[in-house]
């Protein structure tokens, strides 16, 4: 749900990460793939449908697919320059619901939220991989956090059409990022042993 209804939002339109095999170039219009409802973009940044229990999320921590020749990768965009890029391609192709002094007011907006708010994140991410690495082996630590983002946010953006079950979509981003082979049975036991650790 929007977590701020008095900001203005658009339908999130843009292109896929310029790191996708489709190259970034189409414009798409992405849907929540928990409940593959649209997905709308407030100008703070964050994320969100109207599907009531479905939580909102910052575009930074978005994963986009759009089935591209089959591909099944999820990407991301790296930074806030390459979003702000994606987005402005769709502003110049696609018919958004804000219109003039409305449409401008959302873009200086955005533009400024995500870059400063972009830029808090990644501090963030710091400090806590910082003080967490003291705690467990670089590794174990890497999947537990793949782990707690994937099960608890699924903020993952597709386009129309496509189905996944939020379990394939966990152990296919488990086995895309360790390269593991690992059984819906054994992520379940990992899950269980990881659930009393405090992160």
């Amino acid at each position: 749900m929007n977590p701020e209804p008095k900001l203005k939002y658009v339908r999130l339109s843009c292109t896929c990460p310029p790191i996708c095999s489709c190259g970034g170039k189409v414009t798409r219009d992405w849907v929540h793939v928990k409940c593959m409802k649209d997905s709308y973009i407030t100008s703070k940044g964050d994320i969100f449908c109207n599907n009531y229990g479905c939580s909102s999320y910052f575009i930074k921590d978005a994963i986009f697919k759009c089935g591209f020749q089959n591909d099944q990768t999820w990407y991301q965009f790296k930074n806030a320059s390459q979003f702000i890029m994606a987005l402005a391609m769709a502003i110049q192709s696609a018919s958004f619901s804000l219109k003039d002094n409305d449409l401008v007011l959302f873009i200086t907006d955005i533009n400024a939220q995500v870059a400063k708010r972009w830029v808090l994140c990644q501090n963030y991410d710091i400090n806590i991989k910082t003080q967490s690495a003291h705690k467990m082996s670089s590794n174990s630590f890497l999947i537990l956090n793949v782990i707690k983002k994937i099960a608890k946010n699924h903020n993952y953006c597709q386009v129309p059409g496509i189905n996944n079950s939020i379990g394939q979509i966990f152990l296919d981003q488990i086995g895309q990022i360790f390269r593991l082979q690992i059984s819906f049975k054994q992520t379940i036991e990992l899950l269980i042993r990881c659930s009393n650790i405090e992160f």
